[in-house]
């Protein structure tokens, strides 16, 4: 038994080749049935968007040790997102290379939320976050290694070691 399909596209309006053998190979072919799927209902575009939390620098020593155990936590409009931290790495600079990827409405205006965090035992400190809105990422379609400033709970930068600005560098692509 063998089934032999074959799938065009048709633009609204434009019409179907005149006989449906004419789309399957000739003489000899059985049973040909074509089917128009317009009345189907079509599933919404969802939009794609993924992260790459690629590292941090210049991160403030959270623990006694003189270091910190960073990791980013993620949320979209305040909900968790599934997978939604990087794991921890002791480091005033961390690398990462974490992938995540979303599938936010294609027109969303929420904010894409990664607070950087230092773990212990119990509680942890959160030593300030970026937010990106949705938006600016869609009109940019792809941002490539930028790093952005981590601001406190006021919106100030972050200072981290030696009085420099602590960042968080991402790469990030809407499709």
């Amino acid at each position: 038994c063998k089934l032999f399909l074959t799938i065009q596209y048709l633009e609204p309006g434009q019409a179907p080749p005149p006989n449906p053998a004419d789309m399957t190979g000739g003489a000899g072919d059985a049973d040909v049935v074509s089917r128009d799927l317009s009345s189907a209902p079509a599933a919404a575009p969802k939009a794609s968007l993924f992260l790459r939390v690629i590292q941090g620098n210049n991160f403030k020593a959270m623990d006694w040790g003189g270091n910190t155990d960073g990791y980013v936590s993620i949320t979209m409009d305040g909900k968790a997102t599934g997978k939604d931290k990087t794991r921890a790495v002791t480091s005033l600079d961390p690398v990462w290379n974490e992938d995540f990827f979303f599938s936010p409405e294609p027109d969303s205006n929420g904010v894409l939320c990664l607070k950087v965090k230092d773990e212990d035992v119990g509680i942890n400190e959160t030593m300030g976050q970026v937010d990106l809105k949705l938006a600016d990422i869609r009109a940019a379609k792809e941002i490539t290694k930028k790093a952005y400033e981590i601001l406190d709970k006021k919106g100030k930068p972050v200072k981290g070691k030696n009085g420099k600005m602590a960042t968080l560098t991402l790469d990030l692509k809407w499709t």
